[in-house]
């Protein structure tokens, strides 16, 4: 991990290889302008601007995109339904080829989640940059079990990489805009694909964003304004069942 500053706060930059020589790789529809053109997704993932995200323990956080949408993946399997809150964890290991509570760190028991993937050819060294945030609803004391992932798979759909995003979260639950950076291994075609899971219970969500860029910072001192105003008025957490 290589820590930086961006746009006033710290954040965390993820270098998967040494410095790349290779050609910028550009997903369809990266920065989901288009809604989710061009991706495929498993659970509760949809194109969303500007939101804020209320905490279990009532902190409340905003969350930009770099234009005017992102990809908002959501823990739980579904909107509405019989049980939107049900066990999809076997869903998303069909979803995404391999099983995931076996790649997790220890003592992780996913019980629902939802994903997103994308195929992309390139040559060897080129570079595929995604940035990501993470939250989690949790209380404070089962925050640290929710994660959020990423995976790369080759045309054979063996793992070629694989780590955990939301490892790097920063005390209270969250991380903040980073930049994830992947150097092609060899010329091939790939498959990339990020999930988010949610910790044992069924009902306190986690949530990762995702966009092809990082938000102008007079977009953060605005929405920072407002959600001033918003802390002011709340006067404690919202229960969520």
């Amino acid at each position: 991990m290589i820590k930086s500053a961006q746009l006033g706060f710290v954040g965390v930059f993820v270098a998967l290889s040494g410095t790349a020589s290779g050609a910028a790789i550009s997903l369809v529809n990266q920065g989901f302008e288009s809604d989710l053109s061009g991706w495929s997704v498993k659970g509760l993932v949809t194109p969303s601007p500007s939101v804020t995200v209320t905490t279990y323990d009532g902190n409340t956080h905003a969350v930009v995109p770099w234009r005017t949408r992102m990809a908002r993946l959501v823990s739980q399997a579904e909107s509405g339904g019989p049980d939107p809150f049900r066990n999809n964890v076997g869903e998303l290991n069909t979803f995404f080829g391999f099983d995931i509570t076996a790649r997790l760190a220890p003592g992780t028991d996913p019980w629902n989640g939802s994903g997103i993937s994308q195929s992309f050819s390139g040559r060897k060294d080129d570079v595929l940059t995604q940035y990501w945030s993470f939250y989690s609803e949790e209380s404070s004391a089962s925050q640290s079990l929710d994660t959020a992932f990423y995976v790369v798979t080759d045309a054979s759909g063996v793992v070629v990489d694989f780590d955990e995003l939301a490892v790097a979260k920063i005390s209270g639950g969250y991380t903040p805009w980073q930049s994830l950076r992947y150097v092609l291994p060899a010329d091939g075609t790939y498959t990339i694909g990020f999930g988010v899971v949610n910790w044992q219970d069924e009902y306190y969500n986690s949530e990762l964003f995702l966009d092809d860029g990082l938000p102008e910072p007079g977009s953060f001192a605005l929405l920072g304004l407002a959600l001033a105003g918003l802390s002011w008025v709340r006067r404690g957490p919202t229960a969520k069942g």
